[in-house]
């Protein structure tokens, strides 16, 4: 094995782990599918389980037509810049009033005020920090907010690493605004549940325990159609969409 690289490795030892079912082939390609390896990878992979795995010969060629069937699938691709687009205009409405920086009600956001949380900010969500402007002109709000949309966009990319360019736009999408409202990583530096369960592929689970949240039971419990818990709500069906 030590000819292979990781990602091909990677790939062996998943096929080993299925035990019994690894001579199903739809299954053997549906777990498959859930890795980020491209197809070259995942190819060389189940050529060199044929030899590996007693009895997974003649599994083979299916594995591989329904591989070669999912790879010609298209898939969407975006740029940096239009996942950054999709991200404000998803983000915005949840953050000011009627998603307008003009609407007379968002002038509360150019002065620093106190969110739900009774943490400092300004502008679209900015969370103040020493040497941020206390009076904000519109267009101050706007070159701020583009720049937390990337730094957002940066942290979510790195979080899932490679497994990043899997994802549908939706979902990459929602992380940005996840990482956005704080909950993309613990203070403790660590992975929440949730996202554990988003990098093993298993999204449904991952959509449940993203719920599994203080803040949106607590809320829950008092209106269903509270603004956090609908953006929740959301945010665990793009992740649940993904599957």
């Amino acid at each position: 094995m030590e000819l292979f690289d990781e990602g091909v490795k990677e790939i062996l030892l998943s096929l080993f782990s299925l035990g019994a079912s690894v001579y199903e082939a739809d299954y053997v390609a549906k777990q498959l599918s859930k890795r980020p390896e491209p197809i070259e990878q995942k190819v060389q992979a189940i050529t060199q389980a044929k030899k590996t795995i007693p009895n997974f010969d003649s599994t083979v060629n299916r594995v591989l037509l329904t591989l070669k069937k999912q790879n010609q699938q298209p898939v969407i691709k975006m740029s940096d810049g239009e996942i950054l687009k999709r991200a404000a205009a998803y983000i915005i409405p949840n953050e000011i009033y009627g998603g307008d920086l003009n609407n007379k009600q968002n002038d509360k956001f150019k002065r620093p005020y106190l969110d739900d949380k009774q943490i400092w900010t300004i502008g679209i969500g900015h969370k103040l920090v020493p040497g941020d402007k206390h009076e904000l002109s519109n267009s101050d709000i706007n070159q701020l907010f583009a720049s937390d949309l990337k730094h957002h966009l940066k942290l979510a990319r790195a979080k899932f690493n490679i497994q990043w360019q899997t994802f549908t736009p939706e979902l990459k999408t929602t992380l940005i605004d996840i990482s956005f409202r704080g909950d993309l990583e613990s203070p403790e530096k660590q992975d929440f549940d949730f996202i554990k369960l988003i990098k093993a592929n298993k999204f449904k689970q991952a959509a449940r325990q993203y719920l599994n949240h203080e803040e949106y039971k607590t809320r829950a419990r008092t209106s269903k159609t509270d603004g956090v818990v609908e953006r929740m709500e959301r945010n665990a069906k793009n992740i649940e969409n993904q599957s």
